[in-house]
């Protein structure tokens, strides 16, 4: 048995490659076992039969090498295979950044010893110690997600908003089958005020409390999380105070009339479209911001929240905003995934409103303590889905894990109809084409068309039943098949 601690990390390339081939000469000559302890994981692949990754003296995965390799399955090993370099100039990484800093071994935190970095992180892990779970023959992980008695009867209360209309639904895990149950529906109806389009945010906030008192008066009462996706572009300020600047403007207020192209005089098209990756329109965060430009709302704002990170504020006090949802602004940077400042400088917007920026699966925080005293539900976890519908959508879809692509078509006030990627496609004929790369969970990116949907139908059941002669889709849908 030989012991190597970072044998070859001090060495350059060529050197390194030599005594990596020793040792393998050796290891077959002699008969010799190692462990090979590294950082290195291109070397450690090379070199391995099995893999052990610690992790603050503590083992987080083992298995053999090659299926460790092509299917990690903790958070903290996917996060080290992120940052492993691909020697292709054309590869696009996906990184996956730890935030925090790493705790003292001294004084390692209770339960999971990663949970304090984990953007997967439940309420057991900051209480409980993983178990060992054995995930096939050759693979074992050290972690919650994997564990059937931890995740077995997991309740979720899922706050689905669209342009139209809103719910509540619980899912149920019960470690092997997911079902769903709608327990809360509301209509979203636009109010035009002073001559402007405006959400009624305050109304939907009541809904999606209703949902929660729900849950508290039933048998759902137990649930683990809340989480919550709406649709695109739209937003709210929040002043110095914590406090709403107005109601939020929907995004079919006549008020970004004209400003792609007063934008597209500031900023080229193509090149614009080679870091956001995304289709322009009138509707999109960047145009009404633009068109804010000056306005006392604009100027006394501290943070913008898109819709979903404006109610999870609403619930528990922390101000950030979700990947997915920050991606339709047209504000974001494509490939980085993190705000396009070159943008936002160009087009003159206040920086400071732009918060963090936080990937589908972080834990927000929990419900505000007056929150859960007036739903009767308890201080419950709010965490970040992929917050724009259409990425919850996709993320549910039941695709092969083999890579393949699979095209989707959501439907609703929008129909959106593309493909999932690893990296955006950038290119001058995507553009010309009017192909938008929204982000998607996992840092995936939803490559897609934006298609005529239900709103044209859903303005006529509006009318119809303004008129006395309400139609429903039950009713519709027979109807058009004749």
């Amino acid at each position: 048995l030989v012991i190597c601690d970072e044998p070859v990390s001090a060495l350059d390339v060529s050197i390194q490659a030599q005594i990596i081939n020793l040792l393998k000469e050796l290891q077959i000559k002699d008969n010799l076992t190692y462990i090979f302890i590294s950082h290195d994981l291109s070397v450690v692949k090379y070199i391995t039969d099995e893999i052990m990754v610690m992790y603050l003296g503590n083992v987080m995965e083992h298995g053999d090498t090659d299926d460790i390799f092509e299917n990690p399955l903790h958070p903290y090993t996917k996060a080290l295979f992120s940052a492993v370099p691909v020697p292709d100039p054309d590869a696009k990484m996906n990184r996956i950044i730890l935030k925090g800093d790493i705790p003292s071994p001294a004084n390692p935190p209770k339960g999971c010893k990663f949970h304090t970095r984990c953007e997967k992180c439940m309420s057991v892990c900051q209480l409980k110690q993983p178990k060992f779970i054995e995930y096939n023959e050759n693979h074992k992980v050290a972690c919650h997600l994997y564990d059937n008695e931890i995740m077995a009867d997991l309740k979720m209360l899922a706050i689905d908003l669209g342009a139209s209309s809103g719910r509540g639904i619980v899912g149920r895990f019960d470690g092997e089958r997911l079902t769903l149950e709608e327990n809360h529906r509301f209509s979203n109806d636009p109010v035009i005020t002073s001559g402007s389009f405006n959400w009624d945010i305050l109304r939907i906030f009541h809904e999606i409390k209703e949902s929660i008192r729900k849950c508290a008066l039933s048998d759902d009462r137990d649930i683990a999380s809340i989480g919550i996706d709406t649709w695109g572009v739209d937003f709210g300020l929040i002043d110095r105070d914590g406090q709403l600047l107005g109601n939020p403007v929907c995004y079919r207020d006549a008020r970004t009339a004209g400003v792609p192209e007063e934008v597209a005089k500031i900023i080229n098209p193509s090149e614009h479209y080679a870091t956001t990756g995304i289709q322009v329109m009138e509707i999109n965060t960047l145009s009404q911001l633009y068109s804010m430009k000056g306005s006392a709302q604009l100027d006394a704002a501290a943070h913008l929240l898109f819709m979903p990170d404006l109610f999870s504020y609403f619930l528990t006090g922390t101000i950030n905003n979700e990947y997915c949802i920050a991606s339709t602004s047209e504000l974001l940077d494509a490939r980085q995934r993190d705000w396009s400042w070159q943008t936002i400088d160009a087009l003159g917007l206040p920086r400071h409103i732009f918060g963090p920026i936080v990937m589908p699966g972080t834990v927000r925080g929990k419900l505000r303590a007056d929150i859960a005293e007036e739903t009767g539900l308890g201080e419950v976890e709010v965490v970040a889905v992929g917050s724009h519908d259409t990425a919850s959508a996709v993320a549910a879809v039941p695709a092969e894990e083999d890579g393949s692509l699979v095209a989707f078509l959501s439907s609703g006030t929008w129909s959106l109809l593309g493909v999932e990627l690893a990296e955006p496609v950038l290119t001058e004929a995507a553009r010309l084409a009017e192909f938008t790369n929204e982000g998607g969970v996992e840092g995936r990116i939803r490559f897609l068309q934006n298609i005529t949907g239900l709103w044209i139908l859903q303005r006529l059941m509006s009318e119809w039943k303004e008129q006395g002669e309400e139609q429903t889709f039950g009713e519709l849908l027979p109807a058009a098949e004749r």
